[in-house]
């Protein structure tokens, strides 16, 4: 399922994805970063995805690694690639799904945001 949700925002096919989350999930991405924060429902996570197609030029989320065992956690390691600007990007990340009933109910990712960071100083830099 958790593979699925991935082809899914890969394909852009928003529904499929959302129909995969319960009506309470909870998304949560690092604080630091300008889209950070948690946001709940599948229309916030919606809104969320709307906040990477207005900052980053180009946004791939690359899983490579799946672990599950036999609780309702799957862990997912990979890599986010795209670009800023006119810098590329490549970030790793680790990313922990929470199911329940078969669907998400929690999100959490963990990444190097300060590669991130680093980027959107220039950008700002180079826009100043």
């Amino acid at each position: 399922m958790v593979a699925a949700g991935y082809q899914a925002f890969a394909d852009q096919d928003m529904p499929t994805l959302l129909a995969l989350f319960d009506p309470d999930i909870e998304w949560y991405i690092p604080d630091e970063l300008p889209e950070g924060g948690t946001y709940r429902g599948p229309d916030g996570v919606l809104q969320f995805f709307g906040t990477l197609q207005e900052t980053y030029t180009e946004f791939r989320v690359e899983p490579e690694q799946f672990s599950a065992d036999e609780s309702d956690r799957v862990l997912v390691e990979g890599h986010h690639r795209g670009r800023l600007g006119d810098q590329t990007f490549d970030v790793a990340f680790i990313q922990l799904w929470t199911l329940r009933n078969g669907l998400a109910v929690a999100f959490r990712e963990f990444c190097d945001s300060d590669k991130l960071l680093v980027l959107f100083q220039h950008q700002s830099a180079v826009h100043h």
